[in-house]
């Protein structure tokens, strides 16, 4: 991801609108960050902050929350070259794929948010899933969003 200048990585308008409205809607837009940034952090491309480290262990009190949610950023990761799973991460994600397929549907918008970056390109399939999942009241690009603040904050500094 080096390779990806910083202009391209900022949050469009809109983006940054319903990224606040998220925020405004009990945290969501930044809780659902946290675990993002925290799969960036663990692949060495992000740094959290200390408010950051404090929320993913509370959002991993709830039953483990921040964690379920790190492991489809870091499938994402992996599926470009960014990052090894370790086998607790893989059984995790298989665990989720095979509940409905809660890991994939949750590891696409990452990619998407990635393709939106230049970090890599997406497949036909994951391209047919985004594009399902935004019919479905937007969901996949509502789940994009604090992807795509993560990985902004991870080029401002």
């Amino acid at each position: 991801m080096s390779s990806v200048a910083k202009n391209q990585v900022k949050l469009t308008g809109a983006e940054s609108f319903w990224y606040v409205i998220q925020c405004i809607m009990f945290g969501s837009g930044y809780l659902n960050k946290v675990p993002i940034k925290r799969a960036l952090s663990d692949a060495d491309a992000a740094s959290n902050t200390s408010a950051e480290n404090a929320w993913y262990v509370v959002e991993n009190i709830a039953f483990g929350w921040g964690y379920f949610n790190k492991i489809p950023m870091k499938r994402a990761l992996a599926d470009i070259g960014r990052w090894n799973m370790t086998g607790a991460e893989n059984f995790w994600y298989t665990l989720q794929c095979i509940m409905f397929g809660y890991g994939y549907f949750y590891k696409v918008p990452c990619k998407r948010a990635l393709a939106d970056v230049d970090a890599h390109k997406m497949t036909g399939a994951e391209n047919f899933w985004y594009t399902l999942e935004c019919i479905s009241f937007g969901w996949g690009y509502f789940r994009k969003i604090p992807v795509k603040k993560a990985l902004s904050e991870t080029y401002e500094s």
